[in-house]
């Protein structure tokens, strides 16, 4: 695909002529903004997608030209500031508007560098994830946190020190998780694989139910249908936990959680007693049992195994259970796809 170099050109009012002839007026433009020799290498190599990547932050239908003028270029001396000589991934881009500062000028550089680092250790070490997903439950909610603190526990240092300085000073300002038992516990009566046994977050308690007989009670106490879950449970990655308060000792929701991509983890549902909606710190909690989910995965060999092969079985079973048309107008698809190709 061609590199296009129409965006800039228009928003800086730059008359059409001979190509070079209108990048260089360009250049001078952007120069005189205050971007470097850098942010214009940017540009020239891979032109209007490093910008279109911000998205609707830049998108003409929310925005009037010069303040997209304005995005642009504050986007181009930013990561020229950061000195990577490594392209940035789009996602990453895209992500910048979610941060939470009122400019991208006002991003620290090596706030960026440190996140464009981390992006690029998942893709080597994980090329199989989703990068999107990656910074969407990593980076954005600790870079929107540290923002609203205003970046009080990110000096110099601890920035020039990487993401895994930054995430460790969030971590310190998080709630403390504490888990009782995870999966290589064996459970006597369990019909599943029981990945996390039991955890406390901000006042909570989550005790996962491990068999058909413990979702039918816990729907009769509730008051809800959460027993119809035990095929999935069986059959699916998903796990269901009845939770308490800790200090009062309540019995006040029923949570499920599922693997939604591989290795990305979200809450399915949670539910109060007949299925009342639960208070925001109660939701809040639910996130961080997924979220623990999602970690251990990428953390733990032993259970990353564990979990793809009970996705794997899931697929086969899915393929196993396509009726013989079915299969059969699936190969004549792939076939067209590769044709196509």
């Amino acid at each position: 695909m061609p590199i296009r170099h129409e965006l800039l050109p228009f928003l800086y009012a730059i008359p059409a002529s001979e190509p070079g002839e209108r990048l260089a007026a360009l250049k001078q433009a952007l120069k005189e903004k205050g971007v470097t020799r850098r942010g214009w290498r940017l540009y020239l190599d891979f032109g209007d997608a490093l910008i279109e990547a911000l998205g609707d932050y830049i998108g003409e239908e929310h925005h009037s030209p010069n303040l997209r003028r304005i995005r642009a270029t504050q986007l181009l001396a930013l990561l020229a500031a950061c000195e990577m000589d490594v392209p940035p991934p789009p996602e990453l881009i895209g992500t910048l508007p979610e941060w939470g500062f009122s400019r991208l000028a006002n991003v620290p550089p090596l706030l960026l560098r440190a996140v464009w680092k981390a992006c690029l250790v998942q893709q080597y070490e994980h090329p199989e994830a989703n990068l999107r997903d990656y910074l969407h439950r990593h980076i954005t909610p600790i870079v929107s946190k540290a923002v609203q603190d205003g970046l009080r526990a990110l000096d110099s240092n601890r920035l020039k020190s990487g993401w895994a300085a930054i995430e460790a000073a969030y971590a310190q300002s998080k709630p403390r998780i504490t888990l009782e038992a995870a999966h290589h516990t064996p459970h006597r009566e369990a019909q599943w694989p029981i990945f996390i046994r039991r955890m406390e977050y901000h006042g909570y308690v989550f005790i996962a139910l491990v068999n058909a007989q413990e979702l039918e009670e816990e729907g009769d106490v509730m008051q809800h249908c959460v027993a119809i879950y035990a095929d999935a449970c069986q059959e699916r990655l998903i796990r269901i936990y009845r939770v308490f308060e800790r200090k009062a000792g309540h019995h006040v929701a029923t949570l499920a959680v599922e693997e939604e991509s591989q290795g990305c983890w979200g809450v399915h549902d949670i539910r109060g007693r007949r299925n009342a909606a639960v208070p925001p710190p109660l939701a809040e909690a639910a996130e961080a049992v997924a979220q623990l989910h999602e970690e251990l995965y990428w953390q733990n060999g032993p259970l990353r195994r564990e979990i793809d092969e009970i996705r794997g079985q899931a697929t086969r079973r899915k393929i196993r259970a396509l009726p013989p048309h079915a299969e059969q107008e699936r190969e004549w698809a792939d076939l067209n796809c590769c044709l196509l190709d």
